[in-house]
């Protein structure tokens, strides 16, 4: 029979390991931020057009969250991704992990010139960025469904999903 002392001795060695792993785990948590921290200043340097949706604007996360419901309701397909009840950490229901969703969305569409460019409504000689992307992934065999936003200065400003 093992004693308790051997048992509380196992168990501290195995907090020491997670403690390291967590140390490991903060500094790298560190240095992806600082890299996306680069990333995007550079991305809204003077030198960018304002077309590179970095961020999302509290009124357009609000837009696409009020959207998404109806649309879990409507698609099995949409209504898995969004809850994802076998991994927790990749739920669309996170607004972390939906923003990611977004954004990776738009720079998937800009790198393939998926956009218009148009004048501003809100800012005199500015530029809007409108883009459509049709998601493949939740569409069904009878309709498309598209996410429509409008990027300016780097901030996506409105953003909706639509059936065609």
């Amino acid at each position: 029979m093992r004693d308790v002392s051997s048992e509380l001795d196992d168990i501290y060695v195995e907090l020491a390991r997670e403690k390291v792993e967590h140390a490991e785990y903060i500094m790298k948590t560190g240095e992806l931020e600082r890299s996306m921290e680069e990333k995007i200043k550079f991305l809204t340097s003077n030198e960018g057009d304002g077309s590179h949706a970095v961020e999302i604007s509290a009124h357009a996360f609000k837009q696409i969250l009020e959207r998404m419901e109806p649309l879990i309701r409507e698609s099995d397909v949409i209504y898995q991704d969004f809850l994802n009840s076998k991994d927790l950490n990749q739920s669309l229901s996170f607004p972390s992990n939906l923003k990611a969703f977004i954004i990776t969305l738009v720079a998937n569409a800009k790198k393939k010139g998926n956009y218009t460019k148009e004048s501003s409504k809100n800012t005199p000689n500015g530029y809007e960025f409108r883009y459509n992307i049709e998601i493949k992934k939740w569409s069904e065999p009878k309709r498309t469904l598209q996410f429509t936003c409008i990027v300016e200065n780097n901030n996506i400003k409105t953003g909706y999903f639509n059936w065609l």
